[in-house]
């Protein structure tokens, strides 16, 4: 499934290419509804240990989203993301990963996303996983949800290594009671 989806996703991209490019458009049509948003992070350490010794360090994070229109109601979603923690001895360059990678479909109530995705939940710690989520905003203020992955990264965050990688089925609900959030998710 993870290679069907990033054909499909490169061929959406490279059919908006085409067919911008064939109606010779000025470079801001061409991009017209496209979202790219992203970070930066550097942090230098410079360190005494106890010994008198210096230890440098630096940590360098950059993360690019980028929101395509497929159509009315279909976007493409990717996200790049580059984590290095270098100290002064290591000289090796770090590798970009694909982070995200899904269709998102939204007609009104409904919002669907499938590819590899961020894992919904309080637990998960922003770990990926290949899968569908489905939400339903029910417009009294709350949001129903289910989640189906068959891979993930979750290894080391569970309490059954049996369990690590397995697929991940869940349901959740949240909403608002007043000044205070509510969020209620069940997970296999």
């Amino acid at each position: 499934m993870k290679k069907l989806v990033k054909l499909s996703l490169a061929a959406a991209v490279a059919t908006a290419g085409l067919t911008t490019s064939a109606s010779a458009v000025s470079l801001e049509e061409a991009i017209k509804g496209v979202d790219v948003s992203g970070q930066f992070r550097y942090r230098l350490q410079d360190l005494k240990t106890e010994n008198g010794a210096n230890a440098t360090t630096s940590d360098v994070e950059i993360e690019m989203g980028v929101k395509v229109p497929v159509n009315d109601m279909v976007t493409a979603v990717f996200k790049v993301d580059f984590a290095g923690d270098k100290e002064d001895t290591n000289n090796a360059k770090d590798g970009v990963n694909i982070e995200d990678y899904y269709f998102a479909y939204n007609n009104g109530a409904v919002t669907a996303q499938f590819g590899q995705q961020n894992i919904p939940g309080r637990m998960t710690d922003g770990n990926q996983g290949d899968g569908a989520v489905v939400l339903y905003n029910t417009g009294a203020g709350i949001t129903l949800g289910a989640a189906a992955f068959a891979n993930n990264n979750l290894s080391g965050t569970t309490t059954d290594t049996a369990q690590d990688g397995a697929n991940i089925l869940s349901v959740m609900a949240m909403g608002n009671i007043g000044p205070v959030a509510v969020h209620g998710q069940y997970a296999d």
